[in-house]
């Protein structure tokens, strides 16, 4: 089946790939990391609403043809060299886009960089050097340097383009108050305003002793080169760290340059040991043990494995959300986990089971579930179809069960026991069958072995008059008769049956498509009778057609399919089959060819009249150029 990976953010198109429903969803991930080019262990599948947990089946998401599956791909694990960011810099229109390597820093680095808006220094990461690579280069010759960085800032997963005059290597050196003196650079966390607040470069120019603990330090704030702001407060409630120098990497790769720019918490200030309930565990506040604190998918806050309710035994693999988001009660839960894990182990039985006869039915449309049916009559429906005229054709079972023809994608027979049968596909044959047009015998169902999954072995068992073969008997004019059969005594007042022949009867009937399968019209059971096929008894059942329509494989036929506009191959094209066949009584070739469509005057006005629906009929103006196929005689 076809199945469409639709990725969050926009940043990746909408990729279509083919797969197996038999697979796990591991293999589907597998598939997604190669379309994608990521690691695998940084997809996350969604499928409405729900998460796509990795050892799960397919099957158990109950996936259908051309379903579209969300992805959501981890910041930081893709690099998009085409990243839209890094086309519309008119700094990147500048320089030749060539990828080198620099004395300063290389892919995957781990830097401090200076916002162009504010003049903020932020943390990210190098994704590749850009340019040509200049010796000389320094922090001051932005004009001589003709190297530029493309970086990554993981908090606000932007891609940037920044000059080497505007980043540094991390910090190696964190200060204390009592640490700093006049004339030492630094990089403070300060609050210039409600809406101006950040790390920002500073320069030591007053320090003298304060009433508290701490002394007190006024130093420049260093925006720009423009732009500074004299004589600032530092709050030590905050770190500081020393304001790197930009250095060769030989020199500062060795240093254990990791001092991160956070922003500290308004409460507690990260002291290592005051516990806070605002950036550590919501409940007992204490900052121990941080690889065991869970952090809840909706509110966000932090838990002890210990201190969630109920606790929590393993780290979950999946989402987790604490008590006051969860709304769902822990006994269901529960309950409904045992039944998930039993229902997937018997889809995965199963499947495993399958695959020993090393055949993937996995793939094909006959079992993808049909998403998009045209619902114009209930399923229970008998006899014809509105708008479904006879010589209807169709590239396979598929789209059939769309129109609601012959629902089954696999069954021949489609009914029930208390009402009779709808319809029948009359496709492939077994021992006995025959078909002369107007009337023709096909077997019923069963009495075939299926446990490999093939339905061309012989005749193994008997075959039993229940289930669809009931169904289609109670359709003829006679009472049920479960061993000798019966027959009707007046066929016309049966119940209507649908009948679809398909390519495949082409073996024993002159009257099969030569693609696809084509709706026959209205038949009906004349009898059914028993008959001894391989040392088996088999039921076999009659109908004869009884339709106002002319047979699509009559001269007739085909002059009315050409009216009813007809005939044309519609749905997915699944074989290629151009060999001419002779009509059994008209004895001709038919030729198609392609005609454009006159709109009858009728027709015309009231489309014009349908005001209301004019923006429909306006974009299906544009079909009537494609015309139809058409029969000609010669």
């Amino acid at each position: 089946m076809i199945l469409k990976l639709r990725p969050y953010g926009g940043n990746f198109a909408e990729v279509a790939i083919e797969i197996s429903k038999t697979l796990l969803v591991s293999d589907l991930i597998a598939e997604a990391s190669n379309a994608f080019q990521t690691k695998p262990n940084s997809l996350e599948l969604f499928f409405c609403g729900k998460v796509l947990l990795i050892d799960h089946p397919l099957l158990y998401y109950k996936l259908k043809d051309n379903d579209v599956i969300g992805v959501r791909i981890k910041a930081g694990d893709v690099i998009p060299c085409n990243s839209s960011l890094v086309k519309d810099s008119k700094l990147c229109e500048e320089i030749d886009n060539k990828l080198c390597t620099s004395k300063y820093f290389k892919a995957g680095d781990t830097i401090y960089y200076q916002s162009l808006q504010n003049g903020q220094w932020h943390e990210a990461t190098v994704l590749s050097v850009i340019g040509e690579d200049n010796e000389n280069s320094s922090p001051n010759s932005e004009s001589k340097d003709s190297v530029t960085y493309n970086i990554h800032d993981g908090t606000t997963n932007k891609d940037l383009v920044m000059q080497l005059n505007r980043l540094r290597p991390c910090s190696a050196v964190e200060y204390t108050a009592h640490d700093l003196k006049v004339g030492m650079k630094i990089l403070a966390y300060v609050v210039l305003s409600d809406s101006q607040k950040g790390w920002y470069q500073v320069e030591i120019t007053k320090v003298e002793p304060g009433r508290n603990q701490f002394p007190k330090v006024l130093g420049t704030v260093v925006v720009s080169a423009e732009t500074t702001y004299p004589r600032q407060k530092i709050d030590f409630k905050y770190r500081t760290v020393q304001f790197p120098e930009l250095l060769p990497r030989e020199e500062w790769i060795n240093l254990i340059s990791d001092k991160s720019l956070t922003i500290p918490c308004k409460h507690c200030f990260n002291h290592p040991t005051q516990k806070c309930k605002e950036c550590s565990c919501v409940i007992c506040g204490g900052k121990h043990d941080e690889d065991q604190q869970l952090i809840c998918d909706e509110c966000e806050d932090a838990y002890h494995m210990e201190c969630a309710s109920p606790p929590v035994s393993e780290i979950p693999e999946n989402e987790w959300f604490c008590h006051n988001c969860s709304h769902v009660d822990q006994d269901l839960q529960k309950k409904y986990e045992v039944q998930t894990e039993v229902k997937v182990k018997k889809i995965k039985e199963c499947v495993d089971k399958v695959k020993q006869n090393k055949r993937d039915w996995g793939k094909g449309l006959s079992t993808a579930a049909v998403s998009d049916k045209f619902c114009v009559v209930p399923k229970e429906h008998l006899g014809k179809i509105p708008g479904v005229p006879s010589g209807r054709l169709w590239a396979s079972r598929h789209d059939v069960s769309r129109f609601g023809v012959h629902r089954p994608l696999v069954a021949g027979i489609c009914g029930a026991t208390d009402m009779g049968a709808q319809s029948v596909c009359f496709s492939g044959g077994y021992e006995g069958d025959y078909d002369k047009g107007n009337i023709f015998v096909m077997s019923g169902s069963g009495g075939r072995d299926l446990g490999t999954n093939k339905r061309i072995s012989k005749q193994s068992h008997a075959q039993i008059l229940t289930g669809p073969n009931l169904a289609l008997a109670q359709s003829c004019y006679s009472k049920v008769d479960h061993v000798n059969g019966a027959k009707s005594t007046n066929w016309r007042k049966g119940l209507p049956i649908r009948v679809v022949r398909g390519y495949k009867l082409a073996k024993i009937s002159n009257y099969a498509p030569p693609e696809g399968y084509r709706y026959d019209g209205i038949y009906k059971v004349v009898r059914y009778f028993q008959k001894e096929v391989n040392g088996n008894l088999m039921w076999k059942f009659e109908l004869r057609r009884d339709d106002l329509e002319p047979p699509p494989w009559t001269s007739s036929g085909l002059a009315f399919m050409t009216t009813m506009s007809v005939g044309a191959m519609e749905g997915t094209r699944l074989i290629e089959n151009n060999k001419k066949r002779k009509l059994a009584y008209e004895c001709v070739d038919v030729k198609r060819t392609k005609v454009t469509y006159v709109m009858p005057p009728a027709v015309t006005t009231l489309i014009k009249e349908d005001t209301l629906n004019q923006r429909n009929w306006m974009a299906l103006q544009t079909s009537l150029d494609l015309g139809y196929p058409v029969s000609v005689w010669h």
